[in-house]
Formats: C-alpha cells, structure tokens, sequence
C-alpha cells in the first residue's frame, strides 16, 4: 500500500525539551471558562479519550474536595483562549458548574505551534500512560510539523512506549483517519491496535465494509491480517472490488446467520476466502482430509500436510499419556501401514 507523502518542509530538528520548557507563561490568570474555546479539531483529538472510558467523576470528586492542584495552560489570541493542557481538568470543571480557572497562559503570537504543543507532549507523557490512539495522534502531528518518521522513532519512542521501526509508526498514526465508529470499537476493546492499523490499510470506500467484518466475527491479529491478504489479492487477480467479493461468495449469509457465534462466522469466512483465493490448493486439502478420515484414526495420532501443501514432509504427532497409549498408537500405525489410503496421502504435496 502506498504511504502518505510527508510534509514538504521536513526537518531533522530534535524533539527538544528545551523548546517546551522555553515558552514565556505568565503568571496564573483567572480566566472565565466561557472564554476558553474547544474548536472542533480540537474536540475530535480528543474524542477517543472521551471514548476509552476515560472517568472525569474522580477528577470532579478531587477539584470539588482539594481544589485543582495541577495547572491548567492556555493560549491567548484576539478570539479568547485555547487549550494547551488540562483538556480533561477543564472538561470537569465545566461539569462541576465553575465559572472561572486559574490557569497559566501565553499569547499565541509569542510562541510556534510546534512549541504549544511539544510542551503539551512532554507534560502528558510525564505523569500518565498514554493510549494506542493519543500515540496515534502524536505521531500524526509531529509529522504535520515537518518531523521524519526516522527522528520520532529515535527520539520518542522510548518515551511513549511504541516500537521505533518506520513502518510500525507511520501504520499506527494512520489510525487517526479511522471513523468514528471504528474507534468506538477500539476504545471498548472489540477490535485490538493492530486490527485498527490492518483496518486503516482499506480504501476509504472499503473500511465500513472492513469494520463489518470486525464487528461480526472474531479474529485475531494474525487471522485478520490474512483476511486483508486475501481480499486484496483476490480482488487484484479478478479485478473486483472488497463489496462484490463479500456478495458473491456467500460471505453476507454467514454474518447474516444467527445460530453462528463470532468465531464461527470468522472460521467460515476464513475459509470462503481461501478456497476463492487457492482453489487447487483447497480441492487438495479436501482430499488430503477425506483420506486422513478413511484411516480412522484415534484422537492421540495426527496426521498434517505441509503448510499450503508446499512442503515435502508429512508430519505424524502422536500424543500420549501413559507407556500403554503410546503401544496402542504405535500398534494402529501398524495396522494401516498397507492401506492405500495412507500412501495416497503422499502424493498431494
């Protein structure tokens, strides 16, 4: 998939403490909450807090008890004021019903944005744990302002607990253009940060689609990635697109099908795609099943082909209890070691 083109004036510029700790606050202000702004970009950043179940009671319990005990920080233009840090202090202060903080504030014209929000960085990063999707947005804005992926890997990674590999950053950050259904799930935990990552990897056009998926079954990491895979190679080999593909193969009646539990329906559409995708391939795992079940094995002997049937070995796993299981297995592979049926197996890999 193609990545995004960075900004245009990138910088090798350090993520600098000194930037954040060189803005000019003055001294504490009280400021009327009515004249504080929440822009709705702002709002929007901040929506997933609001979503992973991030409690202000507790906020409004301990400022309705002791007061407010860390500063709020705001920036002053002509239009009144923005938030710098303390988003979720001044959102419990407004549920609280004060009319007025006390906050430390700088104009706007005196510092760069870059700067604001370095200084917001630093001191969220310094008491709390920051989740998936605020990383997410970190990353995303650092690269607004001209930072490579390279330096944020080198610099911020070990500071916000991600790994510093270009591919993984500039994955993670792409879930910031996720709707904001698809981060409702995240927020809840119905889908994981890696299926969020798999999902932003989708068209626009195809991610309701994606997100469908996800609500209706269960995968894991490595079982959704697979599922990205195939609908991307069967639709580049057919030329079709994601929706026609869930039409035409049946895929639409397994999440439609009530007596299916998640994990069924995942199973099953697993499977559907597999045999669009490989259909020699699953023509001959079918055979290969149909034999291994002539055989009539007990459950302590098993019989594998090859990963994909690519492999020149067939794997016999024998599991046992007690000496007298093992004697009992042993003495059934005996008994079928001339059928056809367990020579045949070798001639589909």
């Amino acid at each position: 998939m193609k990545k995004q083109a960075l900004s245009k004036k990138e910088t090798s510029l350090s993520l600098s403490v000194r930037e954040a700790i060189t803005i000019p606050w003055g001294k504490p202000e009280t400021i009327s909450l009515e004249s504080i702004h929440f822009p709705e970009k702002e709002r929007n950043l901040n929506l997933y807090l609001l979503f992973a179940r991030t409690d202000i009671r507790k906020i409004k319990q301990s400022i309705n008890k002791i007061g407010l005990t860390t500063p709020v920080y705001l920036a002053r233009s002509e239009a009144g004021y923005s938030v710098v840090s303390g988003f979720k202090r001044l959102a419990a202060l407004k549920a609280s019903r004060w009319k007025a903080v006390d906050a430390y504030t700088v104009s706007h014209g005196a510092v760069h944005a870059r700067q604001l929000f370095l200084f917001r960085l630093f001191e969220n990063i310094g008491h709390r744990v920051l989740n998936e999707f605020e990383k997410a947005l970190i990353i995303n804005t650092l690269i607004d302002f001209g930072f490579h992926l390279g330096t944020i890997g080198e610099e911020l990674s070990p500071l916000i607990n991600v790994p510093p590999r270009t591919e993984y950053l500039h994955n993670l950050h792409q879930i910031t253009t996720l709707s904001i259904e698809a981060l409702r799930l995240l927020a809840s935990g119905g889908i994981t940060t890696q299926q969020a990552m798999e999902l932003a990897r989708f068209k626009r056009k195809d991610r309701k689609l994606g997100l469908t998926l996800l609500k209706y079954t269960k995968w894991n990491n490595k079982e959704f990635s697979e599922i990205v895979t195939l609908l991307g190679d069967i639709a580049a080999r057919d030329g079709a697109q994601y929706r026609e593909i869930i039409q035409n193969t049946g895929i639409e009646d397994v999440l439609r099908d009530e007596k299916q539990n998640k994990r069924e329906k995942g199973k099953n559409i697993q499977r559907i795609l597999k045999q669009k995708r490989y259909p020699i391939l699953q023509k001959h795992e079918q055979m290969f099943l149909k034999k291994v079940k002539s055989l009539r094995l007990p459950p302590s002997i098993s019989l594998q082909a090859p990963a994909h049937f690519e492999g020149t070995f067939l794997r016999l796993l024998i599991t046992c209890k007690t000496y007298q299981q093992l004697l009992d297995s042993v003495e059934k592979l005996e008994e079928i070691k001339g059928k056809s049926s367990l020579k045949e197996l070798f001639t589909y890999f």
